[in-house]
This record gives C-alpha cells, structure tokens and sequence, in this order.
C-alpha cells in the first residue's frame, strides 16, 4: 500500500485541484487542518490495506466551500476534503449548543434526558469532540465507499470521480443508488463507533448508549446539510445594500441533479442507522417516530445556535419532510431495488458475505 503525494498526481495530470498551503496561517488554524490530515490518512491506510487498494491519496483542496470527493483514476485511489470542511465542522459546533440541549431536556424521555446530562458532565468525555469524530467517520467512510464501487467495477482502471457537490446537470440512477449505498455503509460505520465509546465508558446504561445514538446519527444530518448548503455563511447572504437574502433549500425532487435530495438521504440513513441498532441490540426497541423527533429537534438547534436564519431552513426541510414522506419512502426503495441490481454494489455486498435469494434478493 503506498500514499502517494498530491504533487506527483499534479504532475502526471490526474488532478487539477490546488492543495490548501499551510503558510501564513495562524498556529492554531494549521493544528486543526493537519488533525483533520492526519485523522483522515490514518483511516485511509488502514482500510486501504484491509481491503488491497494501493495507490492512495489524501490532500486538503484550497477551497472555502463544505465538500468533500472521492477519484479513482488510473489506478491511483483519492479522497479529499475542501479546506472549508474543518472549520466550519470545528466552528459551528458551539459551546452554546450543547448546554442548550441540558436546559431543555429535548430527548423526549426523561432518562434518557439525564442520561445526556450525565455524559455532558463527563469529563472524560466530551460531546463535542464525540460528534466531530462522528462527522469525520461518515465523510471518510462515505467516501471510501466510493473508492470501493470504483474498484469493484470489471474495469476499475476507468474509475469515475464522486463529490458532495450538488450538480444540477447531471443526473444518474446508478449514481443515486451509489450514493444510497455510501450512505448506509457509512452510517453503519458511525453506529460501530459510537458502541465502542459506549463501552468504553466507567459508567454504562442503556439511556447513555440511546443518547450517543442520537448525537452519532444527528453528526451526520448535519453533516449532511452542511455539505447540501455548501458553506454556513452562503445559507444567509449579505448583499451589497446590506439586506440579508436567505439561501433557499431545493423543493423535493427525485430523479434529478447529482445526488438524491437530503430529506430521501437523511431518511435512509436515519431508517439504516434505527434498523441496524435494532437488530444488534434488540434491547434498545428504538422507534422510528422517536428517532426522528429527536434528531431533527438536535439539528435544528444546532443550526439555531449559528444564527436564526440558519434555524429557519432546517424547519423548511422539516416542513418539506412531513409533506413529502410518502414520496420519499418509494422513492428510497427504488433506489434500495436499484442498488443491490448495481453490479458494483453486487460485488462488495457479496465481497462482505450478504446472501441473495434465487431470485437475486437479499436472503
């Protein structure tokens, strides 16, 4: 497994993207870009290795955007992150947040309420710190996913390229359902993190494991929506005459543009996420209405704690949510029927040790 260097793919053609340069900033900046460097080529070898990719790359893009692309092109496996995507993540997750969430008991039972108070208090953990790593795994793991579909291909060597950018010229149901599968593998891989920081703790209830639950899938709405709207400060503008213009979110769609829209995400994850938890800890009995509630409720206090106006979109995807949950549902299942047909997708389900019926369903 070698990790290539972003200058030698420049040099052979294979990217045009600019590396973010750490000169000229401030200490403390340059400590956050090279945690996040480091944590994401950790991952990167690890499971590159796991799996016999070679060819490896991981650079930060000199771009103030929210994004995040996956390449695989002539052999050479690359991942990459815009140089907006650390601090925004570091940024927005305000101490105000998270003491907000213990004065209004949002978690809609009461034990599990104090359990979240409990896990604030410890101070051998912290949430903020939880809920970033949170947010880096589903990026990473998303991604990777990507590398993997590449390579699964009869000719990898062609390779394709996949990024959190919203195309509105482009539109693909094999590209749709690759990103249905990203998703899903990636939630899975957070729902494994979250059990390890779980049993990790000193003390440990089902109320604490239900709580952690709850902020790992919420890391990942938000991270959801913060690639959707780009960048935080694009989803209020200030215009030259000094009036704010709202950022609007796009109206429900399905085959349309590069991804499927985030509510048919944010709904497949959140009914993955449930399922998985469910079927590896049955005793949790966790409810789809509960976990919608409560993730949604997190993440619209969180952008609350931004500013109101970014509050305010968050509650029109919520508003377009309840009006289109029946659109979504079917749509999410074609794209369910549409991914496990994909001949990449086959391969590494297979590759993993999922059963097919006869039929070609999943046993």
């Amino acid at each position: 497994m070698r990790l290539v260097k972003h200058r030698e793919l420049r040099d052979r053609g294979i990217i045009l993207e600019e590396e973010f340069s750490l000169q000229g900033i401030s200490e403390d900046l340059a400590r956050i870009y090279l945690s996040y460097e480091t944590r994401f080529q950790n991952l990167f070898r690890r499971y590159a290795e796991i799996n016999g990719l070679n060819n490896i790359c991981f650079f930060i893009i000199d771009s103030n955007s929210c994004n995040a692309s996956a390449t695989n092109r002539e052999g050479f496996n690359i991942i990459s992150i815009t140089n907006g995507f650390p601090i925004l993540i570091e940024n927005s997750f305000k101490e105000e947040f998270f003491t907000r969430l213990v004065l209004v008991g949002l978690i809609n039972n009461q034990s599990t309420s104090e359990a979240y108070a409990d896990l604030y208090q410890n101070p051998h953990l912290s949430i903020k710190t939880f809920m970033l790593e949170c947010s880096v795994r589903f990026t990473f793991f998303h991604e990777f996913r990507h590398i993997l579909q590449f390579n699964s291909l009869k000719s990898p060597s062609k390779g394709g390229s996949y990024s959190e950018h919203l195309d509105k010229s482009k539109f693909s149901l094999t590209r749709h359902a690759r990103e249905f599968d990203a998703d899903r593998i990636a939630s899975f891989e957070v729902l494994k993190y979250v059990f390890s920081i779980h049993r990790n703790l000193s003390a440990r209830s089902d109320e604490k494991f239900i709580c952690l639950l709850l902020f790992g899938v919420a890391s990942i709405v938000i991270t959801i929506n913060l690639f959707y709207f780009g960048i935080i400060n694009q989803m209020v503008v200030i215009d030259k005459a000094g009036s704010k213009i709202r950022a609007k979110a796009h109206p429900f769609y399905t085959e349309k543009y590069s991804h499927p829209h985030p509510l048919s995400r944010i709904v497949n994850i959140l009914d993955y996420f449930r399922s998985c938890a469910n079927d590896d800890f049955p005793r949790l009995k966790i409810e789809p209405q509960s976990v919608l509630n409560n993730v949604l409720g997190i993440c619209k206090l969180y952008f609350e704690s931004i500013s109101k106006e970014c509050g305010d979109l968050i509650q029109i995807l919520c508003d377009e949510l309840k009006a289109s949950v029946d659109a979504i549902n079917l749509y999410n299942d074609k794209l369910y029927a549409q991914a496990i047909s994909d001949k990449a997708i086959r391969r590494l389900l297979i590759r993993s040790g999922t059963k097919f019926d006869s039929g070609g369903i999943l046993a």
